[in-house]
């Protein structure tokens, strides 16, 4: 790939497969999550902006699973890929961003004044009316990690009742 003439096109179409998916499961995180930022910039040299856009979520959602010391860095990253996604009307990315940053607002305590983010609530109606499912198990998973984590056990038994 790194020798070919369209060496960014190529990059931008492997980074999810050969990232998002082969390499989260056998390399270490932190190790994977480091190579989305180049990633990122290949796709959008490309012109792929929905690939890139996926990169900029991977490796704000992976930071958290890398387990960062730096919430504020992270915030900082969150709040750039949602006004990223806006603007380039990526939609999957911008909610399924939320649902995850809602997480890390939660566990932070802390908010954030920078983006304008969709409660759980909105973003449940949101995949109902769109019909995503992708966007609906992001919500539900990141409202039991917040339950889990707070040791929440009777939320958790409560909002798992619906599936």
């Amino acid at each position: 790939v790194e020798e070919s003439p369209n060496k960014h096109a190529l990059r931008a179409r492997l980074c999810k497969e050969l990232v998002g998916t082969l390499k989260m499961v056998t390399e270490p995180c932190h190790s994977t999550v480091a190579s989305l930022p180049e990633l990122y910039n290949s796709a959008m040299m490309a012109g792929d902006v929905e690939n890139a856009m996926i990169c900029k979520m991977a490796f704000c959602v992976g930071s958290i699973w890398a387990g960062t010391s730096n919430l504020v860095s992270v915030s900082k990253h969150f709040t750039r890929c949602i006004k990223e996604s806006v603007k380039y009307h990526q939609n999957t990315v911008l909610y399924s961003t939320m649902a995850v940053f809602n997480t890390l607002l939660y566990l932070s305590g802390t908010t954030n004044g920078d983006v304008d983010v969709k409660s759980y609530d909105e973003l449940d109606e949101i995949g109902e009316r769109t019909h995503s499912a992708f966007l609906i198990f992001q919500s539900f998973m990141c409202r039991m990690s917040n339950h889990f984590w707070m040791r929440e056990y009777m939320d958790v038994a409560k909002l798992s009742e619906k599936y």
